[in-house]
């Protein structure tokens, strides 16, 4: 079968016609180099607290120039406080999750990019701490005042529910609760003594105090003054118990 000459060129001018010749280059032979980032120290050295601390990173071939400086860690980018070639100082990041008290921290790389250096420093095992975490499970419906905590890390708080007093509750460090004292009291103010005692105030001119182990209540002391009130307790090493709120006075 014969097909016209011209049918048969075409697609050979249009592969000639798209020709453009080679592509530039995107590599640069003049271009140098700057040495790569070498870190020596951390201060704090292996742990911060995380939102909250400054990191001070000491070594080489930083850049004077603050934006010229990445500092991650991990894949967190940290925010940059102060530059020079031998220092940088970050404030600590986030962490990227809300913590608890099963994972309260999280251990990361962290490393430095400066712009035009090829290769981050070394990489640096670092832990971040959360600031605080959610406790004890409070609900949206309850209400904390008063707190203390006795040597074994247990927690005792006045607590209200649906505002109402749901007594005096104790938290173990794991953030169990527990029922501690019934009262229908809000208590402003709580103190343990070395006995195991517990001081209370609650907006009045007495102290009250409840037996070791919890129990019922007695009024310990009573101030002359009917003006006075009393929000805020503790007791100190040698066994005194101190007394105040806003009032001219503070009473022992």
């Amino acid at each position: 079968m014969m097909y016209p000459r011209y049918l048969l060129l075409l697609p050979v001018l249009l592969l000639v016609g798209c020709d453009t010749g080679p592509a530039d280059s995107l590599y640069d032979p003049d271009r140098t180099l700057q040495p790569d980032p070498v870190v020596s120290s951390l201060d704090p050295p292996e742990r911060a607290l995380a939102g909250v601390d400054e990191v001070t990173i000491s070594g080489a071939n930083f850049s004077a120039t603050p934006s010229d400086n990445l500092v991650y860690f991990g894949a967190l980018r940290a925010e940059l406080l102060a530059a020079s070639p031998t220092e940088l100082v970050v404030r600590a990041p986030n962490l990227p999750f809300e913590p608890t008290l099963s994972r309260s921290q999280e251990t990361y790389e962290l490393k430095v990019a400066v712009i035009g250096a090829e290769l981050f420093s070394e990489p640096r095992a670092y832990t971040l701490e959360a600031v605080a975490v959610d406790f004890a499970d409070i609900k949206d419906f309850e209400e904390a005042f008063a707190i203390t905590s006795d040597d074994e890390g247990n927690l005792y708080v006045s607590l209200f529910a649906n505002n109402a007093s749901a007594g005096i509750k104790r938290i173990a460090p794991t953030g169990e609760r527990s029922d501690y004292i019934a009262s229908t009291f809000k208590w402003d103010g709580l103190a343990f003594d070395a006995a195991g005692q517990l001081y209370g105030v609650r907006n009045v001119r007495a102290v009250f105090r409840f037996p070791a182990g919890g129990g019922a209540q007695e009024t310990w002391a009573v101030i002359a003054d009917r003006s006075v009130r009393l929000t805020a307790i503790t007791v100190d090493e040698a066994g005194n118990v101190w007394a105040g709120g806003p009032n001219a006075h503070l009473y022992r």
